[in-house]
């Protein structure tokens, strides 16, 4: 077979196959390339033009609350040459599509050169999908409310600490954290806090602020309702020291719920993203409040056993320190 019926047989192939074939390049510092070729699956199911597409880079395609994720991938794909993952691509439609992307890295010279191969996942592959979701939530809210029972006082802390950990990475939150309101609910602390790798603590920058400053954001709480914001900058300006405050920590989506026991409001637990605009689907808001209910229970046992550890510390000095005896008499 000579080469050029090869070639147009290798490109037949690429032209008319089921799966969306793009090709593209990649630097070391994991920036892409615009994409060389992308066969006619691709056009059509992207509904771009092909001289669109060859106008783009690849992760122009990655939806922006994916985008952290595509580049971890991009960084592995270095390291081994081939790897496959799953993710979303964004057609011009606005449509997302579940894909599967297997990725080859391919040497040519002194350029890195990258083939997508990228198969749609399929209505089964989809409902296993939810159901592995499904299953995987249910464990996770079933563990944490079992471990919180047995945790005694001491333990509470490091539980809650945990808790958050799990519950940030399960929504893809960039922080998970709990303010408590001072007794008189006009100062308010960030008390725990856990932050995804590479995303800084604010933990330090949230202490003993004034509640009359962010009257939109407390009306809400007071209210027993979750506050969630998807897009910082288009605040109402009823809430200019809110959205001044997000904006200058990058905080660019909130969700909050508070914490309530005995219908006292005496804090909040909530996410917040810095690396991209994240939509809170109705699931994020329900394990928000579920574990809400769980820290306000947990907060409220710390709060009584500590007061019973003091009182009884103080009966024992008392004991100890009188200079009578004192007798016990069972009758």
């Amino acid at each position: 077979m000579n080469n050029s019926v090869q070639n147009e047989i290798y490109k037949l192939f690429f032209e008319h196959h089921r799966d969306i074939f793009i090709i593209s390049s990649i630097q070391d510092s994991l920036q892409m390339g615009k994409i060389s070729e992308v066969n006619d699956t691709g056009c059509q199911r992207l509904a771009y033009d092909r001289k669109d597409l060859l106008a783009m880079t690849f992760d122009q395609l990655i939806p922006e609350e994916k985008n952290q994720h595509f580049i971890k991938n991009m960084q592995l794909l270095l390291e081994k040459k081939e790897i496959m993952f799953e993710t979303e691509l964004l057609a011009q439609t606005k449509e997302t599509l579940p894909v599967e992307i297997m990725c080859t890295l391919i040497q040519k010279k002194d350029k890195r050169i990258v083939l997508f191969v990228i198969r749609e996942m399929s209505n089964r592959m989809r409902h296993e999908k939810a159901l592995n979701y499904r299953m995987e939530l249910n464990w996770i809210l079933t563990s944490i409310s079992s471990r919180f029972i047995n945790l005694v006082a001491s333990e509470i802390d490091k539980g809650i600490f945990d808790a958050l950990r799990i519950l940030g990475k399960f929504v893809k939150a960039d922080r998970s954290f709990v303010f408590i309101f001072s007794d008189d609910k006009m100062k308010m602390s960030n008390t725990h806090e856990w932050c995804e790798d590479g995303i800084p603590s604010l933990k330090s920058h949230f202490q003993v602020l004034n509640t009359t400053e962010f009257p939109l954001f407390i009306q809400n709480l007071k209210k027993q309702r979750f506050f969630s914001m998807e897009n910082i900058p288009c605040l109402p300006d009823t809430a200019k020291n809110e959205k001044q405050l997000f904006l200058q920590f990058t905080i660019k989506s909130l969700l909050v719920a508070p914490l309530v026991f005995n219908q006292e409001l005496f804090g909040f637990i909530g996410f917040n993203t810095t690396s991209y605009e994240k939509h809170w689907s109705e699931d994020d808001i329900a394990i928000l409040q579920f574990a809400g209910e769980i820290f306000s229970n947990a907060f409220q046992r710390k709060k009584i056993e500590e007061a019973l550890f003091v009182s009884e510390n103080k009966y024992r000095m008392l004991v100890e320190n009188l200079q009578e005896g004192i007798m016990v008499i069972n009758q």
